[in-house]
């Protein structure tokens, strides 16, 4: 049971250390198309092991945080995300929730702007 216990504890300090890397971001150290510094740099800034790092940059990499340019002189180098890659993330939230038709157009309407009509195809049918 040991081993699961420590996974989770890996698993929410590279999470930590995910939003730690954006705030650095965030704050104006680095713009989209700047690489990130080295590993080694890394390891010495927010103090973590090298495992933990891996898996925040993994994670900043599905959010499209940052891209790992690969090769020589490659690495972590910071992008702009885009909105599929909020639109992939939302998908596969919802897939899990099982989330219906009737469930994703009430969220519509709680998070839309009240100016923005509803499009067609997504208004009730009136009976």
């Amino acid at each position: 049971m040991q081993p699961q216990v420590e996974t989770v504890k890996k698993t929410k300090r590279a999470l930590s250390l995910a939003q730690n890397i954006v705030r650095d971001i965030e704050a104006g150290a680095h713009s989209p198309g700047d690489r990130l510094p080295h590993e080694d740099e890394m390891l010495a800034r927010y103090e973590v092991a090298r495992a933990t790092l891996r898996e925040a940059l993994r994670f900043l990499e599905l959010q499209g945080v940052i891209h790992l340019q690969l090769g020589r002189g490659g690495g972590p180098v910071v992008a702009r995300p885009q909105t599929g890659d909020f639109a992939n993330s939302l998908s596969l939230i919802l897939h899990f929730m099982e989330a219906d038709l009737r469930g994703l157009l009430e969220l519509r309407e709680a998070i839309a702007p009240m100016s923005l009509p509803m499009p067609r195809c997504a208004r009730p049918r009136a009976t």
